[in-house]
């Protein structure tokens, strides 16, 4: 199975493809220098390249923290996830998960600001995610490997779940 997880940004979008055991893809759809409309059209494009190349997959995208924009603005952040998710829907359903049950999965009770503590954040998501084979470039990778992750042991204890009911 194949499980892709999307942390929807309109500066920088992380899309992680991961199969049962591994991720094996990383991509950043970096937007910077381009005007808002550019940038939303290359994450709508890019973004359903990826899932019609892993067609089956189960799709994760991060739910909105709106809580943690209410500084900057919720607009950016609504209108990418927005775009995203209709790409999405377009092709495959997809299924959202709230930034605080990832990182409850991924960190438990030790929790790494990742803006404060970049490099030790992205080391915990490396090793959360057995992704030490491929090159790790932003933190916006590192979230979605997690999400992609979530999304496949998540995925991983409904079937055990539904094994164990049926016997």
């Amino acid at each position: 199975m194949i499980y892709i997880g999307v942390d929807p940004s309109l500066r920088g979008t992380g899309i992680a493809v991961a199969d049962d055991v591994r991720v094996i893809e990383l991509i950043r759809l970096g937007t910077e220098g381009l005007s808002r409309a550019k940038a939303l059209s290359r994450i709508l494009v890019e973004t359903q390249a990826v899932v019609r190349r892993y067609r089956d997959a189960v799709v994760a995208i991060e739910g909105y923290a709106l809580a943690h924009h209410a500084s900057t603005g919720f607009a950016p952040v609504v209108e990418a996830g927005g775009v995203i998710r209709a790409a999405i829907g377009l092709i495959t359903d997809w299924i959202e998960i709230p930034p605080s049950v990832w990182q409850q999965w991924a960190m438990g009770k030790n929790r790494i600001k990742k803006k404060e503590n970049p490099t030790e954040y992205r080391s915990m998501a490396v090793r959360r995610t057995s992704c030490e084979h491929l090159l790790v470039a932003s933190i916006d990778e590192c979230d979605a490997a997690m999400i992609a992750c979530y999304a496949r042991d998540a995925h991983a204890d409904t079937l055990m779940g539904q094994f164990r009911q049926k016997k």
